[in-house]
């Protein structure tokens, strides 16, 4: 702001002027007051009075440090910073930011301006100060910050989960057909299947990076929620304090759910940190998360407007904190509420916790008093299928005798993928660049009954080749391979002539369902391969 050297206006103007600046100045939405060389308050704006909590004729003509920072003395006596002293003395404008705290006692960032107002000749008879709040916008600021930041972190998580799948690709491959023709009880089949339970622990962890990764996309599948609550609680076990003891009890008998994992990760997250920082505060004390099976009648669901009549999952969290005072339980799901200070959080946990349990269906109830802890219960309602295990196929794999191009950028994958499918009796064409697979189809488009493709690979994806691909047969079926379940729609796929997903890291089951279903057994072409080869 620049000095005003040439609006003396308010200070010194006639009586009709001086009005309409004091009207302009009540009507601003800042807290803004006026004060005279001799620090008295010689006007003030609506938003003021709020913040001192007394009328405006109580505050003209008394001391500012009175009235807007309750002292019995001038601040330089009570070992304050004058700011309006420095103001007076040089006639320069003074911006700063400060926390202050309200009559409420609570604390809040502000912005403050101290702008000199002089008269016609250039002296310095009032300042006006210009107090804002501006504690939300600095939690929005923070929160976009993060968000950016977890941008970034799950764009680096899914290209290096995508790159440990393909490893995870072809150890799977590898291994599994080293387990063939293996003597089950030799010691060789049984490292074997120690290096297949390794990798599966493995696959379990990159599914949680490209959980982590997805940052908002949500997707529902059958979700078993008991290792997820039990691998959020280890996870949370070593940033909590040490203050903080985690007690949990599981009783459910099925546990399965539709929803997306990392979405349940974090509702479970955000009731336990809340917890946990309300009795670090405290000096520790006791976390309880308890999951079970309950039963919703028609009584319960009436006084609840998000329960219906039916089978829940109910998630417990419960603390004993300091507990709530009944206005916190009022505003405790809005957005940007929050009892902490600016720099300890946002105040949007617990409105995301309510926005996808609500999402899904379910409900989230809340119980408090103060010295009486906190207890969150969160409703789930249970889904009617379970998870399959796509590890565990049933019968014996399919092979076939017809002629397959496989793409992917990665070497090992390729030459595991291409040695399991011989094995299975299809005549297969491996390459490691999407272009050059464009230019051995576009050569000899008849030479292939299918094409199964990387989705990610550098210069021309999957979805770009399948486009091309289609482009010279139309009819061509295209396997996508992807550490996604949810990259494309099934009209996307229909369009772009996808007939099967194939998850990543591709195990020698998969692959080979995959292939089948793909291609169909209405040529009569499917072979059976025996159970004691698949490994």
């Amino acid at each position: 702001m620049k000095e005003d050297k040439g609006s003396p206006a308010c200070v010194d103007s006639a009586t009709g002027r001086d009005d309409y600046c004091r009207a302009i100045l009540w009507s601003l939405e800042d807290e803004i007051f006026v004060l005279d060389r001799d620090r008295l308050i010689t006007d003030v704006n609506k938003d003021f009075l709020p913040l001192c909590g007394k009328r405006k004729e109580e505050v003209l003509g008394r001391p500012c440090h009175e009235i807007a920072l309750g002292l019995d003395r001038p601040c330089d006596e009570a070992g304050e910073p004058c700011w309006f002293e420095d103001a007076f003395r040089t006639g320069k404008t003074r911006h700063f930011r400060r926390h202050q705290i309200t009559r409420d006692e609570s604390r809040i960032l502000v912005d403050v301006h101290l702008c000199p107002l002089r008269d016609k000749r250039g002296r310095i008879t009032h300042l006006i100060k210009r107090v804002r709040d501006i504690s939300q916008e600095v939690r929005l600021e923070a929160q976009l910050r993060q968000a950016h930041k977890m941008e970034a972190m799950g764009t680096m998580a899914a290209g290096i989960a995508h790159e440990f799948n393909n490893i995870l690709g072809s150890i799977f491959l590898n291994a599994e057909l080293a387990l063939q023709g293996v003597d089950p009880e030799h010691e060789t089949g049984l490292f074997v299947r120690r290096i297949l339970d390794a990798g599966r622990r493995a696959r379990d962890l990159v599914g949680q990076i490209l959980t982590f990764g997805r940052q908002g996309r949500q997707e529902r599948i059958p979700v078993h929620i008991v290792p997820l609550v039990k691998e959020t609680l280890k996870l949370l076990r070593a940033s909590l304090p040490a203050s903080v003891e985690i007690r949990n009890e599981i009783t459910t008998s099925t546990g399965i759910i539709d929803a997306d994992p990392a979405q349940i990760h974090l509702v479970l997250t955000h009731l336990c940190l809340n917890a946990a920082q309300a009795m670090a505060a405290e000096g520790g004390g006791i976390l309880e998360v308890r999951l079970e099976d309950t039963e919703v009648d028609a009584e319960t669901a009436t006084g609840h407007p998000d329960l219906h009549e039916g089978s829940y999952l109910r998630l417990t969290v419960r603390d004993n904190g300091p507990g709530m005072e009944p206005w916190v339980l009022e505003r405790i799901f809005e957005p940007f509420f929050t009892t902490k200070r600016v720099d300890e959080g946002t105040g949007m946990g617990l409105a995301l916790v309510h926005g996808v349990v609500r999402g899904y269906d379910g409900a989230v109830m809340v119980k408090s008093r103060p010295g009486q802890g906190a207890l969150f219960e969160v409703y789930l309602p249970r889904a009617e299928i379970g998870v399959p295990d796509e590890l565990t196929p049933e019968g014996p794999l399919v092979g076939g005798r017809e002629r397959i191009l496989f793409v992917d950028d990665e070497a090992s994958v390729t030459g595991a993928a291409g040695h399991v499918l011989r094995r299975l009796g299809y005549r297969v064409t491996t390459l490691t660049e999407a272009e050059k697979a464009l230019e051995s189809f576009r050569n000899a488009p008849e030479d292939f009954d299918l094409v199964i493709t990387d989705l990610t690979m550098p210069r021309m994806d999957g979805i770009q080749l399948g486009k091309a691909i289609r482009e010279i047969r139309p009819d061509m079926p295209i396997v996508l391979c992807t550490g996604y379940r949810d990259v494309i729609t099934p009209e996307e796929m229909g369009s772009l002539g996808v007939r099967e997903l194939l998850l990543k890291p591709m195990t020698r089951s998969r692959l080979a369902a995959a292939v089948r279903s793909a291609l169909g057994d209405l040529s009569g072409r499917g072979i059976a391969v025996p159970l004691a080869a698949r490994g």
